[in-house]
């Protein structure tokens, strides 16, 4: 059920298939019932005419389909009235009367077990909260309406509404989970096979997806939507959306002609269906569009429909820019100087009454400050006078408490032998404590026994096997330096080479390990450009990079960005990472580095390749020393997981974290936040 859509249409088609039913199923049901339920029918007709031309005679009606219904002590009936009520007033935007309604209809539907409605009504209260921008009400009511979902055609509407309160929020691998979720429902089926409804989900999917892609990614989304449309014409009223978003996103990619081109389709399209406000919207980029691409004439001409579609309303906000900035643009644009000056005029008055609302939200805020402030020192004050009464009472109950000693001292043996049943219970339950005690120490020798075997492992195989290849290489160069010839003899320093290296790398990364475990490693914490940081740990692995043809992208990291951390534990972190990113890239891939500034004050490093990729079970493994293995680069490059491991604990040390995305044959990525 498609709740962000023709809420009121909803409404009318559920109240009234209800009560049709109720009515063809008369047999089982007394003469006056029936009538009674007939007169209910009625009201609802009634409130279903008057609801788009007279809302309150419709809530009249409605009203007294629901006194109608309680007197009959219909349940089923009061809980579909109820939620009528909260679709009407949402549609009137009296949201607290809605959700008042749907918290009656959500209490006696659980009940009643009636799981649909449980879920429909949670949807609304979802979408009520997230149009008034309340985001975290509007998820908590989401996902109780996706627990109550009863298969996984239920359960699309709402991940869909939970995906745009994320983008919205800016939680986009929250949404990306939502929108892969709704994307595996519609995998290898065809457009033709879905209803209505599902056809829209997977729409508005795919619109909320074109806004994380770049530009000619997106115009490919929305064109698919394009497709979607043209199977069912009861989607048309999406149309002109769908066409102003690819105008929109022409319009990033400057392409002049493919831009006025879909705004005016969109246009053309708002227009057929009377859709005024998109009329009014795709009239305004129009203009919009054609001022600055030079075409002043067109500018002039869509204005002019603005002012038509607006009512002559001047002022009026229009994709958040007034209507009267542009057109003292576009007047000045073709000469029209009067009525430039005119609407300059108007848009400075708009400004003014600006900071005036502003001025009178400061005081809104103070008069709110004081009377907190006040309320604060009356509750202090009922406290005081609360504390005098007690003390009041405490000297009367003293008064009695002497009269009840007498009897207080007979009961003297028997507390004592329940003190002594207590102290017993104390040392059994001290007991149970100190063999829980035990029991994770025991747990934590065992780990710590575990992470000594697989050092152990590491030292004789990954550490130690290596020196048989360089001491044998060594001993001929030693023995038969003359039999070879000049490239064999760099083959083999090459080799030796190699084999150092990686050596001394696992070397340094185990005593810092080792260090890590030990706690001998001090936090020195400094502020740090992140953009100097990351180009100077990068340096070094450039060359690494060259020889697999690896391009590098760093343009999204900002100048000015500074993150107080240590720096020398952060650049083995960063190194780590971008060598496994090189390491496991096949020849011409590419690493790219990403910076995201949160609103907590924390910053995301990210880097991303697209390289092998991991299993699920690799990635459930990473970050356990008992589990690792070593899995060989594209080139034949070897690992063994410590580096893993020594990142996580050394970010954690600074109270930051590590977390890996990533699919088998499609990449990962590294996410360090801190």
């Amino acid at each position: 059920m498609i709740l962000c859509v023709n809420y009121k249409k909803q409404m009318l088609v559920l109240l009234l298939l209800f009560f049709s039913t109720k009515l063809i199923c008369q047999d089982s049901l007394s003469t006056s019932h029936i009538d009674t339920l007939a007169i209910i029918d009625n009201h609802i007709k009634k409130a279903v005419g008057y609801q788009s031309v007279n809302i309150k005679s419709a809530l009249q009606h409605i009203e007294a389909a629901y006194e109608l219904a309680e007197k009959i002590n219909d349940t089923a009936l009061i809980i579909k009235i109820n939620y009528g009520f909260g679709l009407m007033y949402k549609g009137i935007e009296k949201d607290s009367l809605a959700k008042q309604h749907l918290l009656r209809a959500i209490n006696l539907s659980i009940k009643t077990n009636d799981i649909t409605s449980t879920r429909n009504s949670y949807n609304l209260l979802g979408l009520i909260e997230d149009e008034m921008l309340n985001y975290s009400k509007a998820i908590e009511y989401y996902k109780l309406a996706l627990v109550y979902a009863e298969d996984e055609k239920d359960k699309l509407a709402t991940r869909t509404n939970l995906s745009k309160v994320f983008f919205n929020l800016g939680k986009n691998d929250l949404a990306q989970q939502y929108t892969e979720e709704i994307l595996i429902y519609f995998k290898g089926k065809d457009y033709y096979e879905f209803g209505v409804d599902e056809k829209n989900v997977l729409l508005t999917t795919y619109i909320n997806l074109s806004n994380l892609k770049k530009p000619k990614e997106a115009i490919k989304l929305l064109k698919e939507s394009l497709k979607i449309i043209k199977t069912d014409s009861n989607l048309n009223f999406r149309l002109p959306l769908v066409y102003s978003s690819i105008g929109e996103f022409y319009a990033k990619t400057s392409f002049k002609d493919s831009t006025i081109f879909y705004l005016d389709k969109a246009l053309s399209k708002a227009k057929e269906i009377n859709l005024e406000e998109e009329v009014l919207i795709n009239s305004f980029l129009i203009s919009y569009y054609s001022l600055k691409y030079k075409q002043n004439n067109k500018a002039l001409k869509y204005l002019d429909s603005v002012f038509y579609f607006s009512g002559n309303k001047l002022g009026k906000e229009v994709v958040n820019i007034p209507v009267d900035s542009l057109s003292f643009e576009v007047y000045k644009a073709n000469g029209l100087y009067n009525k430039a000056t005119k609407h300059a005029v108007n848009f400075i008055s708009y400004q003014d009454s600006i900071s005036k609302n502003k001025v009178n939200d400061s005081y809104l805020e103070f008069a709110k400050k004081y009377e907190t402030e006040k309320k604060i020192q009356e509750n202090e004050l009922l406290k005081k006078e609360n504390v005098i009464k007690e003390l009041e009472v405490g000297r009367q109950k003293t008064a009695r408490n002497y009269l009840m000693i007498f009897s207080v001292l007979g009961f003297v043996t028997l507390s004592f032998t329940y003190s002594q049943l207590r102290s017993k219970r104390k040392t059994a339950s001290a007991l149970a404590k100190q063999n829980d005690v035990i029991l994770q120490q025991k747990i934590a020798l065992q780990k710590s026994n575990a992470n000594k075997q697989k050092l152990f492992g590491i030292i004789s195989h990954d550490l130690v096997n290596p020196f048989n290849a360089i001491l044998g290489y060594t001993e001929l160069l030693d023995k038969d330096y003359n039999n070879f010839n000049e490239q064999e003899r760099k083959k083999f320093i090459s080799i030796i080479n190699n084999y150092a290296n990686n050596n001394y790398n696992l070397t340094r990364t185990l005593l810092d390990w080792a260090k890590v475990q030990q706690e001998q490693l001090i936090v020195n914490k400094q502020m740090i450009n992140c953009k100097e940081l990351i180009e100077n740990v990068i340096q070094p692995y450039k060359v690494m990079a060259d020889k697999k043809q690896i391009e590098i992208i760093t343009k999204n990291i900002p100048n000015n960005i500074e993150v107080s951390i240590d720096k020398n534990m952060t650049q083995t972190i960063i190194g780590n990472l971008f060598v496994n990113a090189i390491k496991y890239t096949s020849q011409g891939g590419k690493v790219e580095f990403n910076l995201i500034k949160n609103k907590n004050g924390t910053i995301n490093i990210e880097i991303q390749d697209n390289g092998l990729g991991m299993s699920q079970e690799q990635l459930g493994n990473l970050f356990d020393i008992t589990k690792v293995t070593s899995v060989k680069g594209t080139n034949q490059e070897k690992g063994n997981g410590m580096g893993l491991i020594l990142c996580k604990e050394l970010i954690e040390l600074q109270n930051g974290s590590l977390k890996l995305f990533s699919q088998l044959n499609n990449g990962t990525r590294a996410v360090v936040n801190i």
